[in-house]
């Protein structure tokens, strides 16, 4: 199911525990700084979950990295930091609702 932005936005804010007020939210699916601020949040156990389902949202196999020896990626466990390092704030929030099981 693909949910807009705003409805990204108002989910993260109500499982941060913010009262649902529009446009008071931090626009967290296009600020990393406000992905931070959730990400602080999570638990050992939710971190673990967090960075599978965030490693997820990102390609790792050779089809999306042809030239992975020219670039440096010549391990998968590389591309897999990398794609947690590079990861945008909308697959953050995402990968942070999908750990609090609040969509599928």
């Amino acid at each position: 199911m693909n949910f807009t932005d705003e409805e990204i936005r108002i989910k993260v804010a109500e499982a941060c525990g913010e009262e649902t007020v529009f446009n008071l939210h931090p626009n967290y699916p296009e600020d990393l700084n406000a992905c931070a601020e959730f990400e602080a949040k999570l638990t050992d156990e939710e971190k673990a979950s967090y960075v599978m389902r965030l490693n997820a949202s990102h390609p790792t196999s050779d089809i999306f990295y042809p030239d992975q020896s020219e670039r440096g990626f010549n391990n998968k466990l590389a591309r897999e930091v990398f794609g947690l390092v590079s990861a945008t704030a909308r697959q953050r929030c995402v990968a942070y609702l999908k750990t609090k099981g609040l969509i599928p």
